[in-house]
């Protein structure tokens, strides 16, 4: 399968942080990557997720943040006898060096420094922190400008002190 390189949809200069909530009758992706980081919270349907070097079933509730560009795919085949679920999720893409080049220099930002270096392989997200998670991100994609920016560090404070973060693809894993 050809890995295909996404261009950036992100105007900096208008809104920073895309939100997309998808809902049809598959994620509308192809095995792929971009410049941007993710997060993807499957809320209803979808039968697998390719990260990496790793193909996973998954569930509703899934939630998943990816550094930039690790290849990715999200899935909602036909299972034997039955007709494919309608899927719903909520995506969000921003760039790591959102809110400038030297953000995560400060001391104080180690444990998000150390967030993006494990996004790098993929990361599982895990209770409680899915859960406020979840609501972080539906807030999210109810608002604009700032008040998404302010969302989007709470979402990253909350990830980066999660205890049940776990990685996806191998340590070893190269696309290139």
């Amino acid at each position: 399968m050809e890995l295909i390189t996404e261009k950036s949809t992100l105007a900096a200069d208008i809104e920073p942080i895309a939100c997309m909530i998808i809902k049809g009758d598959d994620f509308g992706d192809v095995w792929h990557h971009h410049p941007a980081c993710e997060i993807t919270l499957v809320r209803r349907g979808g039968t697998e997720r390719w990260v990496g070097d790793k193909l996973e079933a998954i569930k509703p509730g899934d939630l998943v943040f990816l550094g930039p560009d690790l290849p990715h795919d999200y899935r909602n085949s036909a299972l034997p006898n039955r007709r494919t679920r309608k899927v719903e999720a909520i995506v969000i893409h921003f760039m790591p060096q959102i809110f400038g080049e030297a953000w995560l220099d400060s001391a104080y930002m180690d444990p998000v420094r150390r967030l993006f270096e494990r996004a790098r392989r993929g990361l599982r997200v895990g209770e409680p922190a899915r859960s406020k998670a979840e609501s972080l991100m539906l807030a999210i994609s109810r608002r604009h400008g700032l008040k998404r920016m302010i969302l989007l560090l709470e979402l990253l404070d909350l990830l980066a002190t999660s205890k049940r973060l776990s990685e996806i693809s191998s340590a070893g894993f190269s696309a290139g």
